[in-house]
């Protein structure tokens, strides 16, 4: 009995040590994942949506408006003149 403790006491332990690597590596991919995601969202937000989208989902406020130019200043494609804004 006490033989059979001792090795679910060793497997607890290496497998506690297990779960920290899964979790570290989880922990490092994960944030590397999100903040693809992240990337990839604010992309599509400025570049990808059409005109009308863009009104009707940031045009409807002033400060949603705001938000739209701020979060696209650096992202959104030149070429493309697109005004968004209340009465746009």
């Amino acid at each position: 009995m006490i033989k059979f403790a001792c090795i679910v006491l060793l497997g607890l332990v290496s497998a506690c040590a297990q779960i920290d690597a899964g979790r570290a590596f989880v922990k490092t991919e994960g944030a590397a994942a999100a903040d693809r995601v992240a990337e990839d969202a604010t992309w599509f937000v400025c570049n990808a949506i059409t005109v009308g989208a863009a009104r009707r989902t940031f045009g409807s406020s002033a400060d949603k408006a705001d938000a739209y130019r701020r979060l696209c200043a650096t992202t959104i494609d030149p070429s493309v003149d697109v005004v968004v804004g209340p009465g746009a």
